[in-house]
């Protein structure tokens, strides 16, 4: 299955904040926009992956239009 959720990326003094809205508890950090995404990737696929081993429903992704 394919997942696609909106994130947020912040600029910070050094690197980036990444936060998905949609799941609490998912966020992570990286030194510069590439290594943002990858760790963004890396964070959602782990959220996902532990949601569905523990049998937590899995959220609907929000509207990308309401950010």
């Amino acid at each position: 299955m394919k997942y696609v959720y909106p994130s947020i990326f912040t600029k910070e003094t050094e690197g980036f904040s990444i936060h998905f809205p949609d799941l609490e508890g998912c966020y992570t950090q990286g030194d510069n926009l590439e290594d943002s995404i990858e760790m963004a990737e890396d964070v959602l696929a782990f959220t996902l992956y532990r949601l569905e081993r523990s049998g937590s429903p899995i959220p609907a992704p929000s509207d990308i239009k309401a950010f």
